[in-house]
């Protein structure tokens, strides 16, 4: 079930979990929106490595070189890495544990789909 995957996530204020791959503003988005419905008081912040780490949010930070997301793991104040493998499927690696988590979300309506694939992001 998708709740409790996401409880396995750093889910708290002044976290910050850095997003990969080609899907990745779209996974942030997405993931804000079930992060709100588990807990809607929680703020998630999505922003460039550039900004500083808003402690009073959760922070989901997107670098431009995706590629080489593996460096993030060495900043201060990183939870783990989140990599989008398509919009529907990533995996969470720890930065404190190193364990592995996979994370489905649910699909994506038809609409959408077709939208990104005309786009070419999918």
């Amino acid at each position: 079930m998708l709740l409790d995957d996401l409880k396995l996530l750093p889910l708290f204020r002044g976290s910050a979990i850095v997003l990969g791959g080609d899907m990745a503003f779209t996974v942030a988005k997405r993931l804000r929106f079930y992060i709100g419905q588990l807990k809607p008081k929680l703020r998630v912040v999505i922003q460039t490595p550039h900004e500083p780490i808003d402690q009073r949010a959760l922070n989901f930070i997107i670098p431009n070189f995706n590629d080489k997301i593996n460096k993030w793991l060495d900043r201060d104040a990183i939870c783990g890495v989140l990599t989008a493998v398509d919009p529907n499927q990533l995996t969470y690696l720890c930065a404190i544990t190193g364990s592995i988590t996979e994370i489905t979300l649910p699909a994506m309506p038809s609409a959408v789909t077709e939208l990104l694939v005309q786009l070419g992001y999918a």
